[in-house]
């Protein structure tokens, strides 16, 4: 599934349970909002990973989210 798909689908999703009435906020900046926070948990597992010294197993290989636009520092 593309990035742009899961987007669209979380967008309506949430339009048709009227999730976005609870904050005022519209569907698609709610639904573009919980996609980057997906991006960037996958940035953090992978970090926990690495910081283990484990091998990320990457899930089942359906997300295509990679977040290396996103500049972290590494302490």
């Amino acid at each position: 599934m593309s990035k742009e798909n899961f987007r669209v689908k979380l967008e309506h999703l949430i339009n048709c349970e009227s999730m976005e009435n609870g904050c005022d906020t519209p569907d698609f900046i709610l639904a573009e909002y919980l996609k980057d926070c997906l991006e960037v948990f996958d940035k953090a597992v992978t970090r926990r990973e690495e910081w283990y010294g484990r091998k990320s197993q990457g899930g089942r290989g359906t997300w295509e989210f990679g977040v290396d636009h996103i500049k972290v520092p590494y302490y």
